[in-house]
């Protein structure tokens, strides 16, 4: 048996055979391709269980017993990065631009942009957008990342992000970009739901290089908040503990 990762969708895929050059009779029966069960796995104890996601995608899991949740304040139940190179992100005539000082340097300026890179305008009538993928209802806090680039003290002072729902806006904030780069901005608290979905769009409003990157996503449900688990949902390369009730 063979088993191997897909990295394209396509309808073409041929399975071929090499038989080496020696003469003889080979039999070939029974072939199939069939999807690989996600590589999920779990090891009990005695009084929990671990759960561990090691696909690249979010799964929801069943969990067979009576187990529940741990009791505590500390991560969102919901936190997640929509970065401009993930596919929720709409730039329209942005640039691409890199601003990153890169690792192992020993002397400063430090900076990074999130990710690889980062999309950058001087235009004050073109927008770019984050799709914020909501995936249930609830009150969000919402940041925006950019780099903190010698660059930046000639990039635009009036940046304003929009959070939209349905085509309104719901709330909005206009934000320095020439300071405080490299560490995560409050755009926004706001309640959304999964049904209705939520963007935020970055419009510039001074003639002067504004900046995309990334914006946190983080819910006001806590990860661990005592309640019974028939079914997790963890994200990619992500685990749980659960406690046995």
């Amino acid at each position: 048996m063979l088993s191997f990762e897909a990295t394209e969708t396509a309808t073409d895929g041929r399975l071929g055979f090499n038989v080496s050059s020696t003469t003889g009779t080979v039999w070939i029966d029974d072939v199939k391709m069939v999807p690989h069960p996600a590589d999920i796995f779990r090891r009990d104890f005695d009084n929990g269980t671990v759960i561990l996601n090691a696909t690249n995608s979010a799964q929801t899991i069943p969990v067979t017993g009576s187990y529940r949740r741990l009791i505590g304040a500390q991560a969102p139940r919901y936190q997640y990065i929509i970065d401009d190179a993930d596919a929720g992100f709409t730039a329209g005539t942005w640039s691409s631009v890199t601003y990153d000082s890169g690792l192992n340097v020993a002397l400063g300026p430090w900076f990074h942009d999130w990710g690889k890179g980062c999309h950058q305008s001087s235009s004050t009538t073109d927008t770019a957008t984050w799709d914020l993928g909501i995936r249930a209802d609830d009150i969000y806090t919402l940041d925006a990342w950019w780099p903190a680039a010698p660059d930046a003290t000639n990039w635009s002072s009036a940046v304003r992000y929009d959070v939209i729902v349905n085509g309104s806006v719901v709330a909005t904030t206009t934000i320095d970009q020439t300071r405080n780069g490299d560490q995560w901005n409050r755009i926004a608290s706001v309640a959304l739901t999964k049904a209705a979905g939520a963007q935020v769009r970055i419009t510039n409003l001074q003639s002067k290089p504004a900046i995309a990157d990334a914006i946190l996503v983080q819910s006001t449900a806590r990860y661990n908040d005592g309640s019974d688990a028939p079914s997790v949902e963890l994200d990619a390369k992500d685990a749980i503990i659960l406690l046995k009730k």
